[in-house]
């Protein structure tokens, strides 16, 4: 048996169709999948764990990059392996990892059950696939969440937002501990991903492995609109990682404290309130997942 936990609030509202795939695919096989569509957080937690108990073969998470990870925080350290339908947005994990981002090529991954072991991540606990950040971001995802919004419009949203929160100079003082030192920084905000990003050109956003080991720590220094818009030009020309308003660490564990006694931190996309200071660790190997026949990685 193979559990389905669909989003139902993911993507543009495409959950009733890929049920029905889902539905189709498997009654030509003559194989059992149970579907379930949850509306929140707390039901993909329940199902997940559940799909555990019943020894499925494999819990599929149907929805957005945070969908997967509610998923994933479930399944990481179990030997139920965790299948990938990218319903969302932005599918950073599903294209990192060479998934079809059509539901119907990706049901064809789940089914030829070829599985890998990548690293997650986790900030005080909490576990996240691709990063976490506070500051710039972390505030603008805030503001961007008070207004529903799909699609399109949701892009318009989030650039409402970010002129927004960048209205009040987001510079805060930080301190990274990593490797052993201990740093402060003036900055707008810090990311730390589960494993490298390229940092250059339009690819800047991916990532070439999820298997190193590492976490990967931004501490962005540029203040202001036009040093940060700089700093995007870098990373799209290929410099992402020249000046001194980039630093970067790769480690194990990276400590972050702002010196407020907690504030908002995002996790793959979705944002919390976390206390201070923030403890990010890397867990290597930790979750199983369904991925094309090449292997990890895009083709």
């Amino acid at each position: 048996m193979i559990l389905f936990i669909l989003n139902r609030s993911s993507g543009n509202g495409e959950c009733d169709a890929v049920k029905a795939l889902i539905d189709q695919r498997f009654a030509a096989l003559g194989a059992e999948a149970r579907i379930v569509l949850a509306n929140s957080g707390a039901e993909m937690e329940w199902a997940a764990k559940q799909g555990i108990a019943a020894d499925a073969e494999a819990v599929v998470a149907g929805g957005g990059d945070g969908t997967i990870s509610t998923v994933a925080g479930v399944l990481a350290g179990s030997d139920v392996p965790l299948g990938v339908l990218p319903l969302g947005t932005l599918n950073h994990f599903a294209k990192d990892l060479g998934i079809p981002l059509q539901p119907a090529e990706a049901l064809e991954v789940i089914l030829a059950g070829v599985t890998e072991t990548v690293d997650v991540a986790e900030v005080n606990g909490r576990l996240f696939l691709n990063n976490s950040s506070v500051g710039l971001y972390a505030r603008i995802v805030r503001l961007r969440q008070r207004y529903e919004a799909r699609g399109v419009a949701k892009w318009f949203v989030a650039a409402w937002a970010m002129l927004k929160v960048m209205e009040h100079n987001p510079v805060f003082t930080v301190r990274i501990g990593a490797n052993g030192e201990s740093t402060s920084y003036r900055s707008t905000m810090v990311m730390v991903g589960n494993n490298a990003y390229r940092m250059r050109g339009i690819d800047a956003g991916a990532r070439d492995s999820l298997t190193g080991g590492a976490l990967a720590a931004y501490v962005v220094q540029s203040e202001g609109k036009l040093a940060l818009a700089q700093l995007v030009w870098r990373i799209i020309t290929g410099r992402g990682q020249e000046g001194e308003d980039l630093e970067v660490y790769h480690a194990p564990e990276v400590t972050v404290e702002t010196g407020e006694a907690g504030g908002p931190v995002t996790r793959d996309g979705e944002v919390e309130e976390m206390d201070m200071p923030l403890t990010y660790r890397i867990r290597a190997g930790a979750l199983t997942v369904l991925v094309p026949k090449a292997g990890v990685g895009p083709d």
